[in-house]
């Protein structure tokens, strides 16, 4: 008895509240292993000529290299939100462990894929120095199965779609759990293991505020705090996220037999809850952060979303491979510029 943790019968619920923490922190291996796979992706490019060419030079080539960062960019914004939420959003974390573990393996998944696809067959022969990418591949692909896999999470969100929807209504939302949940530089509260709930009683504060934050990257545009294409960027994913919840809302289904569309409906509210908490995290710092990095994140978001994105936007994506492609054995973070803007 002396060993026992919680009441008798409370171990299944202990043991489902306590995958809230452990799949959120699994987003730290995917998000190294994103990192690995750039920097190596970066060197490669660098060193490797097609025809007198460096591959870094070479527009498509660029181009891939440029989306993959925003790939990275998006997923670590999504990690950063969600590992804060542990101390700040607590009794959210139904929803947000579900998200971040679903989401961001898999978007890393897409990154290595897209990068071994510009490596070729240089990142699958063992004597290449680049051989390291498609171990590093095998790798990863364990992290989006253990802690539950993709399809578990997204089922675990699909059964909350109905107050999802009603929260994301009603605007209901922790305002100062959010706040502290999406500045890097807010001491987080201590962590409340009793806060942890099987089902969010909030819904999602992250996506919930959304159409306010929306509301404010537009005041800033209008009095030139920002760039006008970023507004209309932020509108985009507010108009998405608004029809996401229309469609959520009216997702029926017994609880063994999930509609196969809902699982669809499921990645995409992970990439609204990403965007959202990219825009989030850049208000926390507007006048010191640059926003190329959210226009890419959220012109990756959108893209994924099927929403139309002016061809123009796009050029943020090269914007990112040269800050990949300056400073060698580095790649871009969204933590080291949120936090670099304090100093």
């Amino acid at each position: 008895d002396d060993a026992l943790i919680g009441a008798p019968g409370q171990g299944l619920e202990i043991i489902l509240k306590a995958l809230h923490v452990t799949r959120t922190g699994c987003m730290g291996m995917s998000l190294g292993a994103g990192d690995h796979a750039l920097e190596l992706a970066a060197r490669f490019t660098a060193e490797t000529a097609d025809r007198g060419t460096p591959l870094a030079r070479v527009p498509h080539v660029r181009r891939e290299l440029g989306e993959a960062v925003a790939v990275l960019l998006l997923a670590e914004a999504a990690g950063v939100v969600a590992a804060r939420s542990v101390h700040a959003l607590t009794g959210e974390m139904s929803v947000v462990s579900a998200v971040a573990k679903a989401f961001v393996p898999a978007q890393v998944d897409d990154l290595v894929a897209r990068l071994l696809h510009t490596l070729g067959p240089y990142g699958l022969t063992d004597a290449d120095p680049h051989g390291h990418f498609a171990k590093l591949e095998r790798d990863h692909r364990i992290i989006g199965i253990f802690d539950g896999s993709s399809l578990v999470n997204r089922n675990a969100l699909i059964d909350q779609f109905p107050r999802l929807a009603r929260a994301y209504r009603k605007g209901r939302r922790d305002e100062a759990g959010l706040a502290e949940a999406t500045d890097v530089h807010a001491p987080l509260r201590p962590f409340r293991p009793e806060a942890l709930s099987l089902l969010s009683g909030t819904g999602a504060s992250v996506v919930a505020a959304l159409p306010s934050a929306v509301d404010r990257v537009r005041d800033l545009a209008a009095s030139g705090g920002a760039s006008g294409g970023l507004a209309t960027l932020a509108e985009g994913v507010r108009r998405a996220t608004d029809g996401l919840h229309e469609r959520m809302a009216t997702v029926r289904y017994s609880p063994r037999a999930v509609p196969g569309h809902a699982f669809g409906l499921a990645e995409q509210y992970e990439l609204c809850f990403a965007a959202a908490a990219a825009i989030h995290l850049w208000l926390s710092r507007p006048d010191r952060v640059d926003e190329t990095w959210l226009r890419a994140c959220l012109v990756k978001a959108l893209t994924d979303l099927g929403e139309p994105v002016e061809a123009a936007e796009r050029d943020a994506f090269d914007v990112l491979t040269d800050v990949l492609l300056s400073a060698p054995g580095t790649v871009p973070s969204l933590l080291d510029s949120l936090e670099g803007a304090a100093r």
